[in-house]
């Protein structure tokens, strides 16, 4: 589907049939990067999206897949890099790993206890993904289009107001917070610098 990076959280070591499988697609397999946490796999990237068979309540707002093109190109130009997080073939992601994640997403299922096998879940997001449209950016200010400056700004708030992670309005905002359009997004940069400057 013409990804080639790959991340890996404590992953066993590969065998010589991983590599026979991975029909013409050895190199992703060879140049994967591993880590030893979640956390640290995805650092240095602008967002990431937790895939999970059901929504675990650790983010109120989930989409489904067929909703996921459309919210990362209304996102085009405020994010630069972004991973799709999978979980275990055997656990999927736990809670604290959605809950690292700036987004949750599934695949809508009819049966009762939804559950799909870990590669046939990658190939389709692979494909979903692959349609992506690239859409040229538009022109305006740099700290706009960056989504870490949202959320660097927001704990800011928290800490200005005396919001704590266990209050529900923290986990609503944070949850929120991924899902703002451009104009929204300029209206908050707007209030940040008002309690910021006064």
């Amino acid at each position: 589907m013409g990804f080639t990076e790959l991340r890996m959280v404590n992953p066993p070591e590969l065998s010589k049939k991983a590599f026979v499988t991975s029909y013409q697609s050895q190199e992703v397999l060879e140049n994967a990067t591993k880590f030893t946490n979640l956390k640290d796999a995805i650092s240095d990237l602008d967002f990431s999206v937790a895939t999970s068979a059901a929504v675990r309540g650790v983010h109120y707002d989930s989409l489904p897949i067929s909703e996921l093109n459309g919210f990362l190109q209304s996102k085009s130009g405020s994010i630069k890099s972004m991973a799709i997080v999978f979980g275990s073939e055997e656990n999927g992601l736990t809670n604290d790993e959605v809950g690292l994640c700036d987004v949750a997403t599934f695949v809508p299922m009819k049966t009762t206890y939804p559950s799909l096998n870990l590669s046939h879940c990658v190939m389709l997001y692979a494909y979903e993904l692959s349609r992506l449209a690239i859409q040229e950016k538009e022109t305006i200010e740099e700290e706009e289009v960056n989504y870490p400056v949202f959320k660097s700004k927001m704990e800011q708030l928290f800490v200005k107001f005396g919001i704590t992670e266990n209050e529900l309005l923290h986990q609503r905002l944070v949850d929120r917070l991924p899902y703002l359009g451009k104009g929204d997004a300029g209206l908050l940069l707007s209030a940040f610098r008002y309690f910021f400057n006064k």
